[in-house]
Parts: structure tokens; C-alpha cells; sequence
């Protein structure tokens, strides 16, 4: 963290907030970030379960964000993964309101075409 560029910036939190998105972001890209070097394995917190419709509802939702360009899926997860405002959510991409707006709109257009799913009913066309 660059300490004169905080002590400098009107609002600290979001700052914070951006930084670590942009942190997020990098690590998810690297891949050793995916690897996780422990002591031992830890315990289960709860026994397998089959895969049911939820499970495989978010395997789907997560492969049509995988299809998305970045700005695309980052504004799809800061507005309704992280629940950020609109004016959140610019401020911590760096961007104006009217541009998170049109790449919600892009994003949920590109989802909807990826998962099958029309518009007004919600429901699956395939």
C-alpha cells in the first residue's frame, strides 16, 4: 500500500476497497494462486453431498461468467455479489456510473444468451 497516495485521497475506504479488487483480480490470474500449501489437510466441515440442482445451477452460472470480458464480470460480482451501490461500484472500478450500467447490461445480455434464458420469463429456453 502506498501510504502518501492514501493520506492523500478523500475517501480511505474506498481506496481500500479497490485495491483489493485489483489485488483479487491479479491473484486470480496467477496461477499458483489457485494452489494451497498447508500443514495437513483440513477436516471436511460437512460429509459430500450429491450434486443437486443448486450445485450444478452455480457450476453454470460460474462457467457463463468464465465466458465474459473482465470489466464485464467485475461489475456483474461487485453489484450483485458484493451487493455495492452503483456509485460504489464505479468508484471501486474507477469509471463512471452511465459505463457500470451499460456493462451490467452487456454482462446480463451475454449470461442470459450463455445459460439460455430468456428475458421476461426467467426460465430456461433449452
Amino acid at each position: 500500500m502506498n501510504w502518501r497516495r492514501v493520506s492523500r485521497v478523500d475517501n480511505v475506504d474506498a481506496y481500500v476497497h479497490r485495491m483489493l479488487v485489483h489485488k483479487l483480480v491479479d491473484e486470480k490470474r496467477l496461477s499458483w494462486a489457485k494452489v494451497r500449501l498447508l500443514g495437513s489437510m483440513p477436516e471436511p466441515r460437512r460429509p459430500p453431498v450429491p450434486p443437486d440442482e443448486e450445485l450444478v445451477e452455480r457450476d453454470s452460472v460460474v462457467s457463463a461468467l468464465a465466458h465474459l470480458p473482465r470489466g464485464q464480470r467485475t461489475v456483474l460480482v461487485l453489484r450483485f455479489l458484493c451487493d455495492l451501490s452503483l456509485a460504489d461500484t464505479a468508484a471501486a472500478m474507477g469509471c463512471s456510473e452511465g459505463n457500470v450500467k451499460s456493462q451490467t447490461a452487456r454482462a446480463l445480455v451475454a449470461v442470459r444468451q450463455v445459460l439460455g434464458v430468456s428475458e421476461m420469463s426467467g426460465r430456461s429456453t433449452r
